[in-house]
């Protein structure tokens, strides 16, 4: 009798703690919750040019400042050695200017010289003035147009999606790639009146049906796009536990949340 009692005792001790969590959670309220990123982007080519390299693939992390696509560049090195030799000739002829300026003040003090010539030495400084600052501008056009040949990730992330391909003509304001930031995590859960009146009512006992779940905060509480359901957004927060490390929730992830836990 002992030693079936031991067995039976053994049987309810294992059952009891074969769960995934330290309580019971079947019949507390529970709901199904979209893990979305707090930030994405999409990017889009910056100038009109042909992929020649496409460095990544879609799903994989990336670091900011990573190179994701590289445009053929030869033409905008061409434009941006061009536009620095024409500042080069521009402040040449600024020099020149400004020396010739200054020999007609001396010789107008002298009275060798006659006002309008001082006149036109003057003018002639200021649009070889005018010209080196368009010069300029034109180089740093072609500047920004050169480094815009690599196209890099933004910020820490996943890639969602990589819209174009190696040797594809792009054009300026096409969407070339998208991407998610993993470690900005939330929750996003669209219920009814009944479910948000459990979860504001057990706001501080919230918690995700994952092992060893951390508790979690409601961040809002929205009116629902479907207002014949009456249904509505609730945000939770994503604990920075479960945002990074090998545990981590990635975006479009459904995961569920558990009213009541611990």
């Amino acid at each position: 009798m002992k030693s079936t009692a031991l067995f039976l005792s053994m049987i309810l001790l294992a059952l009891g703690t074969s769960s995934e969590h330290a309580f019971p959670t079947r019949d507390l309220p529970r709901g199904i919750g979209l893990v979305v990123a707090e930030r994405s982007a999409k990017i889009s080519a910056e100038i009109d040019s042909r992929i020649v390299q496409r460095l990544v693939r879609e799903h994989r992390p990336v670091k900011k400042g990573q190179v994701i696509f590289r445009l053929d560049n030869r033409l905008k090195k061409a434009d941006l050695k061009a536009a620095g030799a024409g500042v080069s000739d521009a402040k040449a002829r600024l020099e020149l200017s400004r020396s010739e300026l200054v020999r007609a003040k001396r010789l107008s003090r002298s009275d060798v010289s006659s006002a309008s010539e001082l006149d036109r030495a003057g003018a002639e400084e200021k649009r070889a003035n005018a010209s080196l600052s368009r010069a300029e501008a034109e180089f740093d056009r072609a500047q920004f147009a050169f480094e815009k040949a690599t196209v890099t990730a933004p910020f820490d992330g996943v890639i969602n999606s990589l819209l174009a391909e190696t040797y594809e003509y792009v054009v300026r304001g096409q969407v070339l790639f998208s991407m998610v930031a993993v470690d900005e995590l939330k929750i996003e859960c669209h219920v009814d009146a009944h479910a948000l009146r459990q979860l504001e009512a057990n706001s501080k006992s919230i918690i995700l049906d994952l092992p060893s779940s951390p508790k979690v905060k409601i961040r809002s509480i929205a009116p629902g796009s479907d207002n014949a359901a009456r249904t509505f957004k609730v945000v939770l927060d994503v604990p920075a536990a479960l945002a990074s490390g090998k545990r981590r929730l990635r975006p479009g992830m459904t995961v569920g949340w558990i009213c009541g836990g611990r």
